[in-house]
């Protein structure tokens, strides 16, 4: 909306020439309707993924806090001289229901990203297609070369390059919630086996192997529609991917000037 204005009140295009003012403003708001529709749909994932994140950080504090507890009940005299075991059925179960909730926690994370992965793909590749572009007349304008009547926002390069960076930080955004998701999934697995080194008992350790196992096969990857990963290295790939594309048009320009 704001490029809509600055366009409007620097435009030098006048009525006679077949393009009014409303139908200027009419083609901007449909311009924006995408846009907008993925920018709510972006609300929505961050935010289902940001909610998967706080849970999966509470079980890692249950399990964090159980491993600090029985680490200090190992270290307490009185067991160490009537050697009584620590691991028992109670702990199992307890333990087995926070696997368990983990398990859950990760299909719903793996449904999130499966109603949303087409809509990240169409953002992504949009705001990839919208960066180049606006990059590259930034460069036009900024050697005085014409621009089209949709960019000539470009002129202002300050918000030109205000607009590149917010779209990127909404990419970038989506990419770094469903990593921290990732994260802090992976990290159930040494909350884990800090609770077994704490116990110190091998039918514990046995048990912790299995569950560890069932979270490994279980392990969260967000895949955008089989093209790629929603990882923090993703971001280094769309970053370059931007940068080459620019820098492709930008020879063919001086080619064509020369």
């Amino acid at each position: 909306m704001v490029m809509m204005i600055y366009y409007e009140t620097t435009s030098t295009y006048q009525a006679e020439d077949g393009v009014t003012s409303l139908k200027k403003i009419f083609t901007w708001l449909w311009l924006f309707v995408p846009i907008t529709i993925t920018s709510l749909a972006r609300v929505w994932f961050i935010a289902l993924m940001n909610i998967s994140e706080l849970y999966l950080g509470i079980t890692n504090e249950i399990l964090d806090t159980t491993g600090v507890n029985l680490e200090a009940q190992a270290e307490f005299p009185a067991r160490k001289w009537t050697k009584e075991p620590i691991f028992d059925d109670s702990l199992g179960q307890k333990l087995m229901r926070l696997c368990h909730l983990h398990a859950e926690l990760g299909k719903i994370s793996h449904s999130i990203n499966h109603i949303f992965h087409l809509e990240n793909l169409l953002a992504m590749l949009f705001t990839l297609l919208l960066s180049v572009t606006q990059m590259y007349f930034i460069y036009l304008a900024a050697l005085n070369q014409q621009v089209p009547p949709l960019f000539r926002a470009a002129d202002n390069m300050i918000l030109s390059i205000y607009y590149v960076l917010f779209g990127l930080w909404k990419v970038f955004y989506v990419i770094w919630s469903a990593s921290q998701v990732k994260q802090q999934a992976q990290l159930t697995g040494s909350y884990l086996h800090q609770i077994a080194i704490a116990v110190d008992e091998v039918p514990c350790y046995r048990f912790i192997n299995q569950l560890s196992v069932q979270i490994w096969q279980q392990r969260l990857e967000f895949p955008v529609i089989g093209f790629f990963l929603l990882d923090m290295s993703t971001i280094g790939t769309f970053s370059g991917a931007i940068l080459v594309y620019v820098v492709i048009l930008i020879q063919f320009n001086l080619a064509g000037g020369s």
